[in-house]
Order: C-alpha cells, then sequence, then structure tokens
C-alpha cells in the first residue's frame, strides 16, 4: 500500500512540474536584448570624473536616480521589446550590490525587467568600462530566466557633463532545460522508483 502511495506521489509531482513549466516556459537560450542611450561616470562622492576613476554610473538625464533607454537588439522570445523605450537604473559598480529592475520596459504589454545579480570589472581605463555578470530576466508569460550581460561604456567626454556619447548593453539567456527535458527527468525518476519497489516485493 505505501508503494502504491509513493507511485501516486511521484506521479503527481510529475504532473504538476509539467503543467508549471507548459504555464510558463523559460526564455529560449540566446535570447538577446541589446539597449544604448547616455550617461555620465561618477566617483562615490556623485562628481562627475573620467572613466578610469568612475566607482558609479548616473544615466541621462541626470540625476532622479535612473535614465531612459532605447531597445537597439532584441532576438526571439524578446523581440517584441525591439524599438522600445524603457528606464535604467542609475548604480554603483565598485563596490556593486544587485539592483533589482535594473532595466526596464513598461511601454509594451507585458512589462519586462532585468536583475543584475553580479557583476565584475572586465575592463577600466579612461577610453572605457567594459562590466560583465549574470542577470535574471523577468517577462510575464515566462518563469523568471537566468542570463549572462556585458554592460559597455565608452570614453566620456567632458566629465562635469552627461556624455553624449552611448552606452550599449546585452544580455543572453542562459542554456537552461526546456519544459520537455524536465519532464523526462521526472519520468526517469520515476522508472527508478518502480523498479526499486518491484525489486523490494520480490
Amino acid at each position: 500500500m505505501s508503494t502504491l502511495r509513493n507511485m501516486v506521489a511521484a506521479l503527481g509531482m510529475l504532473a504538476a512540474t509539467a503543467v508549471s513549466a507548459a504555464a510558463a516556459p523559460l526564455l529560449a537560450a540566446g535570447s538577446t536584448l541589446g539597449w544604448s542611450g547616455a550617461y555620465q561616470a561618477q566617483d562615490s562622492g556623485g562628481t562627475g570624473v573620467l572613466l578610469g576613476a568612475a566607482t558609479q554610473i548616473d544615466f541621462a538625464p541626470a540625476g532622479g536616480g535612473s535614465g531612459s533607454v532605447l531597445v537597439t537588439v532584441a532576438t526571439l522570445d524578446l523581440a517584441p521589446l525591439f524599438g522600445n523605450t524603457g528606464t535604467i537604473q542609475d548604480f554603483s559598480f565598485s563596490p556593486f550590490a544587485p539592483v533589482a529592475a535594473f532595466l526596464s520596459v513598461p511601454t509594451v504589454a507585458p512589462t519586462f525587467t532585468l536583475d543584475l545579480d553580479s557583476l565584475a570589472i572586465s575592463t577600466q581605463n579612461n577610453s572605457g568600462i567594459v562590466l560583465e555578470g549574470t542577470a535574471t530576466m523577468n517577462y510575464a508569460g515566462f518563469d523568471a530566466t537566468p542570463g549572462t550581460y556585458s554592460l559597455s561604456f565608452q570614453t566620456a567626454g567632458d566629465p562635469n557633463v552627461v556624455s553624449q556619447y552611448n552606452f550599449t548593453f546585452s544580455a543572453n539567456a542562459a542554456a537552461i532545460p526546456e519544459p520537455g527535458t524536465l519532464a523526462l527527468l521526472g519520468a526517469g525518476l520515476l522508472g527508478l522508483g518502480l523498479a526499486r519497489a518491484r525489486r523490494k516485493a520480490a
């Protein structure tokens, strides 16, 4: 009887996993997003500095904690975001703390947001900064999807004004198990459970 109960529980878990995955699939691996906009490089006190001395970024328009961006690249599941404007949060990259809704595009339905989870400075000098790390994409109709990103800032020119040079941003959905893969894994685990139950019964 306990074996039957365990089998029913296992089937229930498998069904729940399959339904959940089907109801909110993960963004397709390789779904890519690119943004552009203007910014000012700043030190920790909020003073405009050259990129080599910067520890934080203030996106245009200056002040207020956020700026505006234009979606210049959007592929696969993110294609509907192309050409739309969004907001981006001013942030410190040295030191760095995770940023919820770092990027968002509220001008289309469903709203897209992206959280910065980790960050490493790949390059920093007066000519440019390249930041890389991991992020989580949140898009209605999909499960929260992990991804990688690269955030690049070109020369800031005059450090006392918001730069008219663009920064570029790109994010890619990570390679993750598809719902079918999850279902196969569940079926395999169920099969192992049944084989063990038969062995015990014998």
